[in-house]
C-alpha cells in the first residue's frame, strides 16, 4: 500500500524542517512526505530543499468546493488534502499532519501499527451526538436539498487523521453536491453513514479499538486535558512515552496563551 504523508504548515523554519526531516526519514518505506505549504502570507522558503505542494486560500477556490466564509479556520483546513489528491491521485491513504503534533516515541512505530488496518478514516476523539451534544460546530452543517439526523452525528479531532484513496474521491463528491460543515464534523459524518470505516487512533471512545485503549493518546471530550487536545498548549512533551500530542507551541505563543487565559479570568472576576 502507498501513502502520502502531508504535512501541512503557513511557515517552515529551522525547528519545523528538522521535525518534517524526521518523519520524512520515518515513512520512506510507505510512500512520499511532503509539505502542504500555505503561501497565503508568505512565499515557501526556498533555501529548504524538501518536496512541497504550495497552495493559497483563493487559489483552493478553483477547487469549486462550497464553504462560508474567508478563512480555511476553523472548518475547512481539508481542502489542501483534496487539492494534493487531485494532482496526486494515486496513492491509496493520505495522512495529514499539523506541524505542532509530535509523537513521543519513533514516527515509524506509529505508522508502522496502522499499516495493518484497512480503515477509510481514522482520527483521535471520535464522539457521536449523544456523547457531546452541546458541540459548537454541530449545527453548521447543512446541504440545500439533504439532511442527516442528530443521532447520526460524528465528530473527530483532526490535527492528524489518514483517509484512504476512495474516503476522499467520495468527499470531494459530496462536498461538490453542497455540503458545507466544519471538517470535525463532516468529514467523519458523511464517511459513516455511507458505510465507510472510521477508527480511532487511542484514546477511550467507541469507535477505539481495545488494543488501543490509551495507546497512542490520552485525552477527554473537552479537549482540554491529557496528551491530545485542543488548549492549553504544551511547552515541552514526551512525559509519556509513543503518545501523540497536541498542540506544541513556542515560547512566544505559550506565554500569550497563559496571558490572556489569566487575563480573561481576572476581567471577569472583577466584573461580576
Amino acid at each position: 500500500m502507498s501513502s502520502a504523508f502531508l504535512y501541512i504548515s503557513q511557515k517552515l523554519n529551522k525547528k519545523l524542517y528538522n521535525e518534517f526531516i524526521k518523519l520524512s526519514d520515518s515513512v520512506k518505506t510507505w510512500g512520499d512526505a511532503c509539505v502542504l505549504y500555505d503561501e497565503s502570507r508568505e512565499k515557501f522558503p526556498d533555501k529548504y530543499n524538501i518536496d512541497h505542494f504550495d497552495f493559497t486560500f483563493n487559489g483552493l477556490r478553483a477547487l469549486q468546493l462550497p464553504m462560508e466564509g474567508t478563512s480555511l479556520v476553523p472548518g475547512y483546513t481539508h481542502f489542501p488534502l483534496i487539492a494534493y489528491y487531485k494532482e496526486n491521485p494515486n496513492h491509496d491513504y493520505y495522512w495529514y499532519i499539523e506541524n505542532d503534533i509530535r509523537f513521543s516515541g519513533e514516527w515509524k512505530d506509529f505508522f508502522s501499527f496502522f499499516q495493518k488496518f484497512d480503515y477509510d478514516f481514522i482520527s483521535t476523539h471520535l464522539r457521536d451526538f449523544d456523547e457531546e451534544p452541546d458541540w459548537k460546530w454541530w449545527k453548521i452543517m447543512h446541504h440545500p436539498g439533504k439532511n442527516i439526523p442528530d443521532n447520526s452525528w460524528v465528530r473527530s479531532f483532526n490535527t492528524i487523521y489518514r483517509l484512504s484513496n476512495k474516503a476522499i474521491e467520495f468527499l470531494e463528491k459530496e462536498l461538490k453536491s453542497g455540503w458545507i460543515g466544519h471538517d470535525e464534523g463532516l468529514i467523519v459524518t458523511l464517511l459513516k453513514i455511507n458505510g465507510f470505516s472510521i477508527l480511532d487512533f487511542g484514546g477511550n471512545g467507541r469507535y477505539v479499538l481495545d488494543e488501543c485503549i490509551n495507546k497512542y493518546y490520552t485525552g477527554n471530550i473537552e479537549l482540554n486535558a491529557g496528551t491530545m487536545r485542543y488548549r492549553p498548549p504544551f511547552l515541552n512533551f514526551g512525559k509519556e512515552k509513543n503518545k501523540l500530542y497536541h498542540p506544541i507551541k513556542g515560547f512566544r505563543l505559550f506565554i500569550k496563551y497563559y496571558y490572556n487565559y489569566y487575563t480573561d479570568k481576572f476581567m471577569k472576576i472583577i466584573n461580576k
